[in-house]
């Protein structure tokens, strides 16, 4: 006869399992957090979320256009809060360019819809974008082009 003890146990093993297996938190759900964070101005709770997004080796290209466009913008503007500014800007750029060669529509319908600063901020990053692909393309600006000038511009007005 089988002890009721030894069946319990392997319930709770195979429990055990099957919440050790289950699939890693959804990528869109992750950076919808940090743009959440961003919105309450938790800057310490958007640093963290976008921090274990980054080091979870997330594909950028699995997450949906529009939710990376936001992310973009929170990146951009947890860039202008201080700390590790070179990491958050290349992050958000990053995402900038991957939701615009995806769908450049969706992109920039939805980039063409924000208002204020984080209308402020797609400009930004659309800027820098097309600095980076000059760069790339061996064409260089002066160096009175900064992102101090790039910030205080704007393409999209």
């Amino acid at each position: 006869m089988i002890n009721p003890k030894f069946i319990i146990l392997l319930i709770l093993g195979c429990l055990a399992m099957a919440w050790a297996c289950k699939p890693a938190r959804n990528p869109d759900h992750a950076a919808a957090s940090v743009s959440e964070a961003m919105e309450h101005n938790d800057i310490d709770a958007a640093r963290s979320r976008a921090d274990a997004l980054f080091a979870s080796g997330v594909r950028l290209d699995t997450i949906a256009v529009p939710r990376l466009c936001m992310l973009s913008v929170s990146l951009a503007k947890l860039a202008d809060c201080g700390d590790h500014t070179t990491d958050y800007t290349a992050q958000a750029l990053q995402c900038y360019r991957i939701a615009m060669s995806r769908d450049s529509i969706t992109a920039t319908s939805f980039y063409a819809a924000l208002s204020g600063d984080d209308y402020k901020y797609a400009a930004f990053l659309r800027q820098l974008g097309r600095s980076v692909d000059a760069r790339d393309a061996g064409i260089y600006a002066d160096e009175a082009d900064s992102i101090a000038t790039l910030k205080s511009t704007s393409d999209y007005e």
